[in-house]
């Protein structure tokens, strides 16, 4: 960012607030602040704020990579037909992943047509839509394109309702699945 004004030299001389100016680029795509400079804090005080920012934003690094790493396995693992699962996921007996293709690319919104099966004859397409830039803090939206009461339920349920019940948000395309699936099962059971 413009404001991103770092000296790299290491005269002591040289202003030491400016010397140890933080990265605003790196905390706009962790998406945390810095600690900002303030006239009535000492200077321990910014150092201590600063080093508690640099440690956020670290953090919030590595949750990314680990959220982006397990999204790419699912991902992986939808490609090959087979669907993914959580810790402590079981998937119903009759239902199966039978496609899963990439429709759409827009920037870093990707969008997916995924088809399950139940029984080997009765059939659903869906789609979803991730943002690969901001998964898993902007969870996939499924569409169900139907027009039947228990679909839109499901779908609704799938995209707002269950969201805070997962309990690991780097899992949430996994649940969301896992819901889909049940759910379609449920319904093409009592059809």
């Amino acid at each position: 960012l413009p404001t991103d004004d770092v000296d790299d030299t290491t005269d002591d001389s040289a202003d030491d607030a400016h010397k140890h100016r933080p990265y605003h680029w790196c905390n706009y795509i962790a998406g945390i602040h810095s600690a900002q400079e303030n006239n009535n804090i000492s200077t321990n005080q910014l150092r201590a704020l600063r080093h508690h920012s640099t440690s956020a934003i670290v953090k919030r690094l590595e949750q990314r990579v680990q959220s982006l790493a397990v999204l790419h396995a699912a991902l992986q693992s939808m490609t090959r037909k087979t669907v993914p699962t959580a810790p402590g996921m079981t998937i119903p007996e009759q239902v199966k992943l039978t496609s899963f293709q990439r429709n759409n690319k827009s920037f870093s919104i990707y969008s997916y047509d995924v088809t399950i099966t139940k029984r080997n004859t009765i059939h659903r397409t869906v789609q979803v839509q991730i943002d690969m830039a901001q998964y898993p803090e902007v969870p996939p939206v499924w569409t169900f394109d139907a027009s039947d009461a228990p679909l839109r339920q499901l779908e609704q349920q799938v995209n707002t309702e269950m969201l805070g019940a997962v309990s690991n948000v780097d899992w949430i395309l996994q649940f969301q699945l896992h819901r889909i699936l049940q759910g379609w099962d449920e319904i093409v059971l009592t059809a």
